[in-house]
């Protein structure tokens, strides 16, 4: 579901995510980041010489592309991206609402990384103030976060607003059928 909600539309959707609190103390030395594959293009992988037959060159390029998904999957690893839980929220370019099983409070600073479904997967790791807390009752709270102004890096906000415009048309193309 998509909604349009303040200066932005929000699309609801199932996304693995992880946040955790920072003080604001370690925030100047924190950045929003943008982890994308390594998948080549195909302008890298140049032409077959001539002695190389057109099957063995084809079977290097897919070996090759494995290789990339594999060091894809071993960065996100070393950025602490894979391990993380798939949650529901409602997203837009300027902020979430999600679940989190760390006690928050209004004001406070949250670390998010997600990954955003893509070929090949984006990582993102962003910043976010805590603008609502409702507990559930269970010892976990649903978070309303706005993006740090500083926080609005040019990649990484490029890439939410990507996921939201392609989500949305396939949100839009299922209700169509």
């Amino acid at each position: 579901m998509f909604e349009k909600e303040r200066d932005s539309f929000r699309v609801s959707d199932i996304l693995s995510v992880k946040a955790s609190k920072v003080s604001e103390d370690e925030l100047p030395f924190m950045r929003p980041r943008v982890f994308t594959g390594f998948s080549i293009e195909e302008s890298d992988t140049g032409s077959a010489d001539a002695t190389l037959q057109p099957q063995v060159w084809k079977m290097l390029i897919a070996i090759n592309k494995k290789l990339d998904l594999i060091m894809e999957r071993l960065h996100l690893d070393s950025e602490k991206f894979v391990a993380i839980e798939n949650r529901q929220v409602n997203l837009s370019e300027s902020g979430m609402h999600f679940a989190i099983d760390e006690r928050v409070a209004t004001g406070d600073i949250i670390e998010i990384k997600m990954i955003l479904p893509a070929y090949p997967p984006v990582g993102i790791l962003t910043f976010g103030k805590v603008v609502r807390v409702n507990s559930r009752g269970d010892n976990t709270y649903d978070i309303a976060v706005h993006f740090l102004e500083t926080d609005t890096d040019s990649k990484v906000k490029d890439e939410i607003v990507k996921y939201l415009l392609r989500r949305q048309r396939e949100i839009l193309a299922a209700k169509r059928k």
